[in-house]
């Protein structure tokens, strides 16, 4: 059995007076895929946030490589590994490709020579070689799957050991969301644990082992990605006709 690289436990996220999160626990087993459904709303994307120090938690404990990384700041948290590419992208739209797939190794300058950090970039071109084409191309002006591919490329720059990714197929055609989850099996398979936040739920099950359905802040449904898959109620609340 693969031992949780992270852990989650009773997690409770306050905005104001409305509670997001309500006693949410979850982890992810090292090296493999966990994913994260349900409808707009649910937090999902609060409890990436929490993880990555964007929203602290008022309550609850998380561990990262059996370390407590609970009001640690979001950059400390990206130095202990564990890499958040945002919902909605969140890219330098100004910027070129290659400047902010290079932000995401800032942690990096003080402890790595440019040609170690030029070899990462090297490895991105090789994960997405349409971006090694589009390498000085204003990110403003990029499709949205190419933005996609900047995103989660800037993300793994940092060298993480957990990925989590928020919403990764949002407004992608059919052929590039296949194509985006096909890359975060690669990376799976390559070593790197994912926490993968989706509503597009059937994409999110095939390729996660395991999964966590969210409802108003609370887990109300978790198990194997393969079971819920074909579960008679995830399929009439979440899945719909294949």
């Amino acid at each position: 059995m693969k031992s949780p690289i992270l852990e989650a436990e009773n997690i409770q996220v306050f905005y104001g007076a409305v509670r997001a999160l309500k006693h949410v626990s979850f982890h992810v087993d090292q090296g493999r895929i966990i994913s994260v459904i349900g409808a707009n709303g649910a937090g999902k994307s609060t409890l990436l946030k929490a993880v990555a120090g964007v929203v602290p938690p008022a309550e609850g404990h998380i561990r990262f490589e059996g370390q407590s990384i609970k009001g640690l700041s979001a950059t400390a948290i990206v130095k202990k590994g564990v890499s958040l590419v945002p919902e909605g992208r969140q890219l330098f739209t100004s910027l070129s490709v290659v400047d902010n797939l290079t932000l995401g190794a800032y942690l990096h300058y003080r402890r790595k020579g440019r040609e170690e950090i030029a070899s990462h970039l090297g490895e991105m071109y090789t994960l997405f070689p349409i971006l090694k084409q589009r390498a000085a191309q204003i990110a403003g002006t990029l499709s949205g799957g190419e933005q996609q591919m900047v995103s989660i490329g800037r993300a793994l720059m940092s060298q993480p050991k957990l990925l989590m990714l928020d919403e990764p197929s949002m407004g992608l055609a059919p052929l590039v969301i296949a194509e985006i989850m096909q890359t975060i099996v690669r990376l799976n398979r390559e070593g790197t644990s994912v926490a993968l936040v989706e509503q597009n739920a059937r994409a999110a099950l095939r390729i996660s082992r395991y999964a966590y359905v969210l409802e108003n802040g609370r887990v109300v449904r978790e198990g194997k990605s393969g079971e819920l898959l074909t579960d008679p109620a995830i399929i009439g609340d979440y899945l719909g006709e294949a």
